[in-house]
């Protein structure tokens, strides 16, 4: 998860989106990571 904005900068660079999809790419991410996570963690 620490990971995810820089791989969403790289993605982004890539495909020639903005910072708004950026963000939205990382918060989707860590919703998703989230729910692989142990209570507290």
């Amino acid at each position: 998860m620490q990971a995810a904005p820089a791989a969403a900068r790289l993605l982004a660079a890539e495909l020639g989106r903005d910072e708004t999809w950026q963000r939205q790419q990382v918060e989707d991410f860590t919703k998703l990571a989230a729910g692989y996570l142990p209570p507290g963690a």
